[in-house]
């Protein structure tokens, strides 16, 4: 039986139509989970995923100690809370919530992905890379996530969560940390894991190691030894070549090769770059597979940012351009008394 394929996520997010759309055109033989809210229940149900509320799982030993030893620590500028849901408390508790579905589902190994993350390729055909592993790693190593083979390892991730939360000295050290050299950062999952790592527990390997000839993206705004190219917008990424056929490729300047692209994680871009990689993967024939990399020339492809451009670039331009001329006229007009300051220019 295929692992299932789980995310977790709070609030309708627009990117999530392009995320599960694109999951299941590549992997419609798994089953696909949200843990999520009433919010996101009908547009999990639009590309038949299954819908649970991630409170259901809210129960259980673990769970209860992290509701009764977290506390949020950040620093000054850093900004957990998002409208009235404290977004830090809900990124560690999600894996709470994994595991206890996971182990109520009796589920012994599955897939986990970041809500913004666009999956490529049929993961099934994956799995047996990460065989000999507890865990794959993302975030640059700084998290769990990717194919989990091991509950144990999740386990005692929740574990080391809750015993860091009761951990004073080290509790303190952050505060002094955050307060002292870094006000914008916050104690996250993330750091979590990074002491978790330090104990000889858990057996894991980077899920963007490339391993026959492919890799998954950790981010795609993070170069990773892939070659990179700018937006318009500013903003340098990995250059992702996509030639019509509905496959995805890089070029590896370690490796000097070419490589395939089995995902992509599009955190901190735009949504029309999920509209644009769901377009490219569309054109996929799913009972073909993808070519020989040595036959592959990248110079006749396209890149991402070049589609980008030339889809959204005029749109960008005339946005901006309305946004200056609203900067311009809005004083004026309130200096003669034709639009309160109460008032906004649409």
């Amino acid at each position: 039986m295929n692992a299932p394929i789980i995310f977790c996520h709070f609030s309708p997010s627009s990117y999530l139509n392009y995320v599960f759309e694109a999951v299941r055109l590549t992997n419609p033989d798994h089953e696909i989970f949200l843990l999520g809210d009433e919010s996101n229940r009908q547009i999990a149900a639009k590309y038949s995923l299954k819908h649970l509320y991630f409170t259901e799982f809210d129960y259980g030993e673990k769970i209860a100690l992290f509701n009764q030893v977290y506390q949020l620590i950040e620093g000054r500028n850093h900004h957990g809370i998002r409208g009235t849901t404290d977004w830090v408390n809900f990124i560690f508790k999600r894996w709470f919530y994994v595991y206890n579905f996971t182990t109520s589902s009796g589920y012994e190994k599955f897939w986990h992905f970041d809500s913004d993350t666009m999956i490529l390729t049929n993961l099934s055909q994956h799995e047996d890379k990460f065989k000999n592993y507890d865990s794959t790693e993302q975030c640059n190593g700084m998290c769990i996530n990717g194919f989990i083979n091991s509950l144990n390892s999740v386990e005692s991730y929740l574990d080391k969560i809750n015993n860091l939360f009761q951990d004073q000295e080290y509790l303190a050290g952050l505060r002094k940390l955050f307060d002292e050299v870094y006000p914008d950062y916050a104690f996250t999952e993330m750091s979590a894991y990074l002491e978790f790592k330090k104990e000889p527990v858990i057996n894991t390997i980077r899920l963007n190691t490339v391993i026959n000839n492919s890799t998954f993206d950790d981010c795609m705004c993070y170069k990773h030894e892939l070659e990179t190219e700018r937006l318009f917008t500013g903003r340098e990424v990995k250059k992702i070549y996509t030639n019509g056929s509905g496959y995805f490729y890089g070029y590896h300047e370690e490796l000097k090769q070419i490589v395939t692209i089995n995902s992509l994680n599009l955190s901190w871009l735009p949504i029309e770059f999920f509209a644009i990689v769901l377009k490219e993967l569309k054109k996929r024939e799913f009972e073909s597979v993808s070519a020989e990399l040595a036959t592959l020339n990248l110079k006749n492809m396209t890149s991402l940012g070049q589609i980008f451009f030339r889809e959204c670039y005029i749109k960008y331009m005339r946005k901006n351009l309305r946004r200056k001329l609203r900067n311009i006229v809005k004083p004026l007009l309130q200096k003669v008394g034709i639009l309160s300051n109460s008032h906004s220019i649409t």
